[in-house]
């Protein structure tokens, strides 16, 4: 990670760390320039087949962080993410959804948003769900196969050249 700045106003009550974090409210803006991804990572995360067989195959890379924008907002626990951003040379993801606090829940939505032009990508949302110490990742199965019924469609009325953007 590069070095953040940011700032916090974040009210709480109780007498344990779980009453704190149930009762939480208030914000945290936080920004962040420099630091490194994987690049396998960002590969994996924009479910693009092409270039994460060529990381699996090929040197370890490192992906430099452009920048690194959250705006997160608390109440009552539970935590939501207006803003959340991390730009990178390969890919800009965005992050929304809220976590729970008091149930120690996840319910995130990451967009990944490739910069580059790839035959093998699928472009989908990646989903993030359960307790926040076993956390659940899979793709946003809506938009998998709303990708594959237009291909589909184009691939029926223009033929398989129609089948490139999926």
């Amino acid at each position: 990670l590069g070095p953040p700045g940011g700032r916090a106003t974040v009210r709480v009550t109780g007498t344990s760390i779980a009453d704190f974090a149930a009762s939480a409210a208030g914000g945290l803006y936080l920004l962040m320039g420099g630091g490194q991804l994987d690049r396998l990572l960002i590969e994996l995360a924009g479910f693009d087949g092409g270039e994460t067989l060529l990381e699996l195959i090929g040197e370890e890379q490192q992906v430099p962080i452009d920048c690194a924008y959250a705006d997160l907002q608390a109440e009552n626990g539970i935590v939501e993410l207006n803003t959340f951003a991390v730009d990178t040379s390969d890919t800009l993801f965005t992050v929304s959804g809220s976590v729970d606090l008091a149930k120690e829940t996840l319910d995130l939505t990451i967009q990944p948003r490739p910069k580059d032009v790839s035959l093998f990508s699928a472009r989908s949302p990646l989903r993030v769900t359960g307790t926040l110490d076993a956390p659940e990742f899979y793709p946003d199965v809506s938009s998998l196969m709303t990708r594959g019924a237009v291909a589909v469609g184009l691939g029926l009325l223009a033929g398989p050249a129609a089948l490139i953007p999926l």
